[in-house]
């Protein structure tokens, strides 16, 4: 694929695109974990279509404009699960977390996971 976009159609960089698709998909994850779901109940699912972040109730997908190639698709595969395994030990540090929170809307998926579970 080329000619990667955020989600506003402003151009990317490679590397600046796999940051941004790897730190959504992970948004949609701790949005689920921050809202008790347990690790083992998450599903996530990464391919040339983008992410999808699921606990079987609450389903999150984050889609590429268009479809990835096999390379890119590892690409951001490798990407999501270093985000996962690095929020899994701690080791993100807490402002660049909060920062991904944020752009993110995080706490409002939150809301809506919590609304949806009846808590």
């Amino acid at each position: 694929m080329s000619g990667f976009t955020d989600q506003r159609g402003e151009p990317l960089s490679p590397d600046q695109f796999f940051v941004h698709m790897g730190e959504a998909i992970l948004a949609n994850y701790v949005a689920l974990r921050d809202s008790g779901t347990p690790r083992d109940a998450i599903k996530i699912v990464v391919g040339r279509d983008g992410g999808t972040v699921t606990d079987g109730e609450a389903l999150f997908q984050t889609p590429v404009t268009a479809q990835l190639n096999d390379a890119d698709s590892r690409r951001l595969l490798n990407a999501v699960g270093d985000l996962i395994r690095d929020f899994d030990a701690g080791v993100i540090p807490d402002r660049r977390l909060d920062a991904i929170k944020g752009r993110q809307n995080v706490a409002n998926k939150i809301r809506s996971i919590l609304q949806s579970k009846g808590t």
